[in-house]
């Protein structure tokens, strides 16, 4: 079990190479098997396990401190939780007002149209469609109750 020597270039694994700072390198490894054909390889991600939903249904936090309000909007997977969106779809007001309600304001038709085209609601937000009944509720979280004998 002798160690590689970062030395002696000849003991490296295929492929890899020193820069000019001195750093190794070495090819990234493709997980899922390659095709050719973009939509089988989209497929081959999938079933993989590779490929998450890129477009989310998700809230981001607006107000001060200890008075949050929450802005639903559309959203890449990859952008930071208050970061760049692609269209605002609803308000969420999550301190009770004089009512004793908690505020929603939603955009039924364009929430529609993000989900028809793959969009992906997070938690919270299925959590509020379901209570405004865009979404079919969603199963409630907690342990599970075994049956009765």
């Amino acid at each position: 079990n002798a160690a590689l020597s970062t030395r002696n270039p000849q003991q490296w694994p295929p492929a890899c190479r020193r820069t000019r700072t001195g750093h190794i390198t070495a090819p990234l490894l493709r997980l899922a098997p390659t095709i050719s054909d973009k939509s089988s390889e989209r497929t081959a991600f999938a079933q993989a396990g590779v490929l998450k939903m890129g477009v989310r249904i998700r809230l981001a936090r607006f107000g001060r401190k200890h008075l949050p309000f929450y802005r639903i909007f559309v959203a890449d997977a990859r952008a930071p939780r208050d970061g760049k969106h692609l269209e605002v779809v609803g308000t969420y007001d999550p301190i009770p007002q004089r009512d004793g309600n908690k505020h929603v304001a939603l955009n039924v038709e364009r929430i529609q149209y993000w989900m028809s085209v793959g969009a992906q609601p997070s938690e919270r937000v299925a959590k509020i469609l379901g209570q405004a009944g865009v979404l079919p509720k969603p199963p409630r979280r907690g342990p599970t109750q075994s049956p009765q004998q």
